[in-house]
């Protein structure tokens, strides 16, 4: 071991996986970091997880995130009734 380094390493993996981990070991670690981490869509895409050229396709006037978060037959009868 050289002069002034640490006899151990240690690795950070993130705040999400370090929360995952507390909530884990501790019931109450749990109750206290719930209100920390949420589900919250993206500011940029809302959600739709497209890129900037995709998000832009338009088919009937409707978007890719839109077609796919339909119902499977909305979306059958929909494509039937593009072609």
């Amino acid at each position: 071991m050289a002069a002034g380094r640490p006899g151990f390493s240690f690795q950070y993996k993130g705040l999400f996986p370090a929360i995952e981990e507390a909530a884990r070991v501790s019931f109450v670690h749990r109750w206290k970091l719930q209100g920390m981490v949420d589900d919250v869509p993206c500011a940029a895409c809302m959600g739709a997880r497209l890129r900037d050229d995709a998000a832009a396709v338009r088919f009937h006037g409707h978007t890719l995130d839109q077609i796919s978060r339909w119902p499977l037959g909305a979306a059958l009868d929909f494509s039937r009734g593009c072609g």
